[in-house]
């Protein structure tokens, strides 16, 4: 072959060689990321088996906490249902003209306010049928408020529309007093259904009868006869 025929054979290789090269070289090495990926990976496993580990180790604790709260949920719904019914204030305790507290009224937040626990003074104003007559009820409350307990944390007021069960003071006054007159004394019903005249007399007749004949007696074996 001449040295003309061989230089385009010689570039040829030059050319193809490293084409070939590239392609039979053996597989990148991992980048950075990929290492981070595995090891967070990783790690993340390991975190799961502990956590795992640690509740078997406890159980059931994790689990009943949820169940008790569950229990609890409705009685703590209804204790709080209790408070805001007893923290009520109905149109009873208005003045029907003015929409100004009564003296009953002014009572009752008295005794909000210095008697319930701290957690529970929350005010409740029934609303009225209209939104002016509500805002007048509103501001005799915080008015009694502002006098009964200058110095005190505010208390939150806040309206309701539910009226709690109840009624005017002077229907429970009498139905308070109808009990008391026709109540009689558990002493005083026993005694008139059982006869407690004769009742007591055969128990003391029992009585002296069983001192008499008693095993420490004249006639008993450890007596006088001896």
């Amino acid at each position: 072959m001449t040295k003309k025929s061989l230089s385009p054979l010689v570039l040829a290789l030059a050319v193809c060689g490293p084409v070939v090269a590239q392609e039979n070289m053996g597989p990148p090495y991992p980048s950075t990321n990929e290492k981070e990926n595995a090891s967070n990976g990783w790690h993340a496993f390991w975190g799961q088996v502990e956590l795992h580990r640690k509740r078997v180790n406890v159980w059931p604790e994790p689990f009943t906490h949820h169940d008790r709260e569950l229990v609890r949920g409705p009685f703590r719904q209804m204790a709080d249902n209790g408070w805001k019914n007893q923290n009520t204030f109905t149109d009873y305790l208005f003045d029907p003209s003015s929409n100004e507290l009564t003296t009953a009224g002014q009572a009752k937040l008295y005794h909000i306010l210095t008697q319930t626990p701290p957690h529970r003074r929350q005010v409740y104003v029934l609303e009225a049928p209209t939104r002016e007559e509500t805002a007048a009820r509103l501001a005799s409350v915080y008015r009694t408020i502002a006098q009964i307990a200058p110095e005190t944390a505010p208390c939150a007021v806040m309206t309701t529309k539910i009226a709690p069960r109840g009624g005017e003071g002077w229907y429970v006054y009498e139905v308070d007093e109808t009990y008391r007159t026709n109540f009689t004394s558990p002493l005083k019903r026993y005694l008139s259904s059982s006869g407690g005249s004769t009742s007591q007399g055969s128990y003391g007749t029992n009585g002296s009868s069983n001192d008499s004949s008693s095993g420490n007696g004249g006639s008993s074996g450890n007596g006088g006869n001896n």
